[in-house]
C-alpha cells in the first residue's frame, strides 16, 4: 500500500512539473513574442519617420520647382529632390532586401572590384555629412594599387553604406570616422571606427539582431530602422565573409568586415594615410554665420540633424529671414547662448540632446522662454504632440510638409511676439502678476471651448463672463498672447479646426466648420490658410494620406 502510495505521489508530483514546466515556455514564448512585436513597432513607427524626411525634401522642392517654371535657375532644387529621391529608393530596397532575405537566399553577381579607388570614392562619398557635423573624416590603405577582390560590388557598397552612415550618426562633434583596409594572404580586412559613445556591453551580443535597438536612451541611434545591420551581417555571409564588431562602452566602435581574397598582386604597395581637404565652399553652418551679421531682420535658429533638410530650410527661408543652423539641441543652446534669436524650429529626433530636451532647456531660462518656437518633425504620434505642448511648443508641424505651410506658421508667431512686445511697452504688466495672468487665460481658454460652437459668440459676451471690460480684455489678452479678443477667438476656433481634421474626428469640412462656430465657408477656408498655409481640404486630405 505504502509503495502505492508513494507510487501516485511520484507520478503526481511529475504531472505538476511538468505542467509548470510548459506553463514556464509558454510564459517564455508569450515574452518573446511580445518582445518581437515591440520590436517590430519599433521598426514601423523609425522606418515611417525615415522616409518622411526624404519625401519632404522631394515634395517641397518640386512644389517650388512648379511655381518657377518661367524661371530658369531650377538646378539647386531639382538636385535636392533627386538626390532625395534616390534616398527614397535606398530605403524602400533595404525593406524589400530584409523580406528577400527572410524568404530565400539572393543571388550575388560577383566582378572584378579595384578596391583602392572604389574605397576611396565611397568613403569621401559622405564628406559633406561630416563637415556639416564637424567630424572629420580618415581612411588608411595599406594594399597594392592594383588590388582586385572578386566580390558584388552592389552588396559590399551596401555593407559599407551602413557601417559608415552608422558610424557619423554616433559619433559627436569634433569627433573621428576612421576607415582602414588591409590584405592578408587569404582575405581583405575592412574596418570602420568612430569615437562615439561606444556601444553597451549588454546591447553588444544584440546588434545584428534584426529589429534590435537600444533600450538605454543614451545609446539609441536617433535615426534608424534596426535592419541595417541585420542585413549587411547577411551579406557579408552571402560574400563568404564575415562582419564583426568590438566596442569600448564610452570611447567608441569598431566594425571589421573580413572578405576572402586571393593572394595580392606583388606590385608595390600604397600605404595612404589621408584626412580629405576641407571643402571649396562653406557649410552650411559656416554659410549661416556669415550671412547672420544683418539684424534688421528677424533671426531664425533652425535645429535640425538632417544635413539636406538644414540646408534646404535655411536655403528657402533665408529670403525673408536672417538663419542660423544647428545639429543638435546641444549645439543649439550654445548658440543661444551666444546670439539672439527671435524664433526656433526644432526637430525631434536628434543625437546628443532631442528637441523635448532641448525645449525644456529653452523654457527655464528667463531670457529665452517667450522665443516662439516650432516642433518640425517626422513623427506623428498623437502623444508627441502633447508632450510638446505641454512644454510650451507654439506650433507643431509634421513631415512632409510645403514651404508655404511654414512660412505661414513662422509669419503668425513672429506677428504675435510683436504684438506682445508692443502691447509690454505700451501697458507694461504690473509686477508679481503672473499667477493672475495664468488664471485669466486658462478662463479665457475654457469659455471659449464652451461657447466654440456658437456662432453668435461675441468679444462682449466673453469680457462680461470674465469679468472684464471689452476694452480691458484687449489689452490684457494683447500684452499675454499679442492677440486682440476677436484673434484670440478665432486662433482657438482654428486650432480646434486643425486638431478635429488631423484626428480624422469629422469626414467633411463643413461638418468641421459647424463644429467651431464659423458659418461663412469662404471665410473660413481664407482664415486657416492664412493661419496654416494649406487650406482645411488639404489638410483634411493629408490625414486620409498619412491613414
Amino acid at each position: 500500500l505504502a509503495a502505492t502510495f508513494q507510487y501516485f505521489f511520484y507520478r503526481q508530483k511529475r504531472k505538476k512539473q511538468q505542467i509548470e514546466l510548459a506553463l514556464r515556455e509558454e510564459l517564455a514564448e508569450a515574452h518573446r513574442l511580445r518582445q518581437l512585436d515591440e520590436m517590430k513597432t519599433r521598426f514601423f513607427t523609425n522606418i515611417s519617420h525615415e522616409l518622411r524626411t526624404p519625401l519632404t525634401l522631394i515634395i517641397s522642392p518640386l512644389q517650388q520647382v512648379l511655381e518657377k517654371l518661367k524661371q530658369t535657375n531650377l538646378q539647386t532644387d531639382l538636385q535636392l529632390a533627386w538626390q532625395n529621391s534616390k534616398k527614397l529608393l535606398r530605403m524602400v530596397n533595404e525593406v524589400l532586401d530584409l523580406a528577400k532575405l527572410e524568404s530565400d537566399t539572393p543571388p550575388t553577381k560577383h566582378s572584378d572590384i579595384q578596391m583602392v579607388p572604389f574605397l576611396r570614392r565611397l568613403f569621401l562619398s559622405f564628406q559633406s555629412a561630416a563637415d556639416f557635423k564637424k567630424i572629420r573624416l580618415e581612411y588608411q590603405m595599406d594594399l597594392p594599387d592594383d588590388f582586385l577582390l572578386q566580390s558584388d560590388p552592389s552588396k559590399l557598397e551596401k555593407i559599407l553604406n551602413n557601417l559608415i552612415s552608422n558610424a557619423l550618426k554616433f559619433t559627436p562633434k569634433n569627433g573621428l570616422v576612421k576607415m582602414t583596409a588591409q590584405s592578408g594572404p587569404k582575405s581583405l580586412v575592412i574596418s570602420v571606427s568612430d569615437s562615439g559613445p561606444g556601444i553597451h556591453p549588454d546591447d553588444l551580443p544584440h546588434i545584428f539582431d534584426r529589429f534590435f535597438q537600444s533600450k538605454r536612451r543614451e545609446n539609441r541611434l536617433p535615426e534608424g530602422t534596426g535592419i541595417g545591420l541585420a542585413i549587411a551581417r547577411q551579406y557579408a555571409q552571402l560574400l563568404k565573409g564575415q562582419l564583426n564588431a568590438d566596442s569600448e562602452w564610452g570611447k567608441g566602435s569598431r566594425f571589421t568586415l573580413t572578405l576572402p581574397a586571393k593572394q595580392p598582386s606583388t606590385r608595390p604597395r600604397t600605404t595612404a594615410t589621408a584626412t580629405p581637404p576641407p571643402p571649396p565652399h562653406p557649410t552650411p553652418r559656416q554659410a549661416a554665420g556669415v550671412a547672420n551679421t544683418r539684424w534688421s531682420r528677424p533671426r531664425l535658429l533652425i535645429v535640425e540633424d538632417n544635413a539636406d533638410m538644414a540646408l534646404y530650410l535655411q536655403n528657402a527661408l533665408s529670403k525673408n529671414y536672417d538663419c542660423t543652423t544647428a545639429p543638435d539641441g546641444e549645439a543649439a543652446l550654445q548658440l543661444l547662448n551666444q546670439s539672439r534669436f527671435d524664433l526656433i524650429t526644432s526637430d525631434v529626433m536628434m543625437p546628443n540632446m532631442d528637441g523635448f530636451t532641448f525645449r525644456q532647456k529653452v523654457s527655464q531660462h528667463p531670457a529665452w522662454r517667450k522665443i516662439p518656437f516650432i516642433l518640425l518633425t517626422a513623427r506623428t504620434l498623437e502623444s508627441d504632440k502633447l508632450r510638446g505642448f505641454r512644454l510650451g511648443v507654439d506650433d507643431y508641424i509634421t513631415k512632409p510638409f510645403s514651404l508655404p505651410e511654414v512660412e505661414a506658421r513662422i509669419h503668425n508667431l513672429l506677428s504675435n511676439k510683436a504684438l506682445r512686445e508692443a502691447f509690454d511697452r505700451d501697458y507694461p504688466p504690473p509686477p508679481a502678476n503672473s499667477g493672475a495672468d495664468e488664471i485669466l487665460l486658462k478662463n479665457a481658454e475654457k469659455l471659449v471651448l464652451n461657447k466654440m460652437d456658437d456662432p453668435q459668440f461675441s468679444v462682449e459676451t466673453m469680457a462680461k463672463d470674465l469679468g472684464f471690460s471689452p476694452r480691458h480684455l484687449s489689452r490684457t489678452l494683447g500684452r499675454l498672447t499679442g492677440l486682440s479678443p476677436v484673434k484670440f477667438i478665432l486662433e482657438m476656433r482654428l486650432q480646434r479646426a486643425r486638431r478635429l481634421m488631423e484626428n480624422g474626428q469629422f469626414k467633411s469640412v463643413t461638418e468641421v466648420r459647424y463644429e467651431i462656430g464659423i458659418e461663412s465657408a469662404s471665410y473660413f477656408t481664407k482664415k486657416f490658410k492664412e493661419r496654416f498655409g494649406k487650406s482645411p481640404k488639404a489638410c483634411l486630405e493629408e490625414r486620409n494620406v498619412k491613414m
